[in-house]
């Protein structure tokens, strides 16, 4: 996993994870917010997420986290890996974050 990201998983984990607690979820959040406040921090997460191709690297939290961020910033993921992901966890919130990742650039 590349250096920031491997930084940052943890950070997405207990940002959405309910089992951690809306006091560590908004704790995780602000600090998450503080983080990437830095254009550069954003740039890095940017670079370094849109390389990602092992659908190991983060748990199905961080990946349904990780999916909203690269459609919100435009970050486009690999389909390969989006077809894994989609294969690997078969909830429909995961199945709907795939999608409208995969859908990114369509109308």
């Amino acid at each position: 996993m590349p250096d920031f990201l491997n930084l940052t998983a943890d950070f997405f984990e207990r940002m959405v994870n309910p089992a951690y607690g809306a006091t560590v979820n908004e704790e995780y959040g602000l600090r998450l917010a503080a983080l990437l406040s830095d254009e550069r921090a954003r740039s890095l997460l940017a670079h370094e997420v849109a390389q990602l191709s092992d659908p190991n690297t983060l748990t199905a939290h961080g990946w349904l986290w990780l999916l909203s961020y690269t459609r919100s910033n435009s970050i486009a993921l690999s389909p390969d890996l989006l077809l894994q992901l989609a294969e690997r966890w078969s909830s429909v919130s995961m199945l709907v974050a795939v999608i409208d990742a995969a859908t990114l650039d369509e109308e």
